[in-house]
């Protein structure tokens, strides 16, 4: 296992983490609360290989 700044640098990099639906919540609200752990992510890789290839299943 590697840390988020080894990702960064990665060819192919893949983001499974995401919120799960709480009841009664609109999916823009979990649209915006996924963007957020997701940018936490990618503010925590550091430097990313811009020729990356994302796959992200928030």
């Amino acid at each position: 296992m590697g840390t988020l700044e080894e990702a960064g640098r990665s060819d192919i990099i893949i983001v499974t983490a995401g919120a799960k639906q709480q009841p009664g919540e609109s999916r823009d609200a979990l649209v915006g609360r996924n963007k957020e752990i997701l940018s936490s992510i990618v503010s925590d890789m550091g430097a990313i290989n811009p020729k990356a290839i994302w796959a992200c299943g928030c």
